[in-house]
């Protein structure tokens, strides 16, 4: 235990604060956590092993936050690249509900800071220590396997070896024959451009008829003949003179 709490220690200093006042500040966190996804009477039990674990998580967002921050500040839109750089891939829309809930649905135009980017990792991911469930939805183009990320298993299939450091292939993951996939994209391209080469050739058919078909109209009106009867030339001869 004293080595769990020196080791505690360090991780606080590191992230520039101090034992006492980031067990506060871990605390708070695990109550915006329940309230913000609807407990009416948040309870905050300290587990030293589960603070261990948020610092762990939160020096190494932090870490990410510094790296893609400019001038301690990270654009809205570099978000979901700053998530890929900490190994998570949320949804678009689980993004959004982040913002929209931490933010109180006010619209940001602004850069976020460093706080309020932590806060909005741990609505979407909430820590164990909250007791709430993983309530996340496992949608088509975010799908959800056993409560991880298909995306991050396929990038953590395409890690090459087992190095330290390297996770090693998901076993929901199996390789792709890239040549078969490859002529499958260039036949859909092929398929593509003939699709789009023929609508033009027609196009220009049909423009053409069009253009021969008014031409001709012209043509026809010009050479109408007019009969007119002898009363009505000696009206048209009287209205000249």
């Amino acid at each position: 235990v004293k080595h769990t709490y020196n080791q505690c220690s360090r991780e606080c200093v590191w992230l520039g604060s101090t034992y006492n006042k980031m067990v506060k500040d871990y605390k708070g966190m695990l109550r915006k956590c329940q309230l913000r996804h609807g407990v009416d009477r948040p309870k905050t039990p300290f587990s030293i092993q589960d603070m261990m674990e948020y610092l762990e998580m939160r020096r190494r967002y932090e870490s990410v936050f510094d790296k893609k921050a400019f001038g301690s500040e990270l654009e809205v839109i570099e978000l979901e690249s700053f998530f890929k750089e900490c190994d998570m891939y949320p949804s678009a829309s689980e993004i959004d509900e982040a913002i929209d809930v931490v933010f109180h649905g006010q619209q940001v135009k602004r850069g976020l800071l460093k706080p309020e980017v932590m806060e909005l990792v741990f609505y979407i991911y909430t820590p164990k220590a909250t007791g709430l469930p993983n309530n996340r939805q496992s949608t088509w183009l975010n799908p959800i396997i056993d409560g991880v990320e298909a995306k991050k298993l396929i990038a953590n299939a395409t890690a090459s070896g087992n190095k330290k450091g390297q996770n090693k292939r998901s076993e929901y993951v199996e390789k792709a024959p890239l040549e078969v996939c490859a002529k499958l994209v260039i036949e859909s391209r092929r398929e593509r451009r003939e699709k789009e080469r023929k609508e033009k050739d027609q196009k220009l058919t049909d423009d053409l008829a069009q253009m021969k078909a008014k031409r001709d109209e012209e043509a026809a009106e010009k050479k109408k003949v007019v009969i007119v009867t002898p009363e009505e030339a000696k009206q048209a001869a009287s209205r000249k003179q």
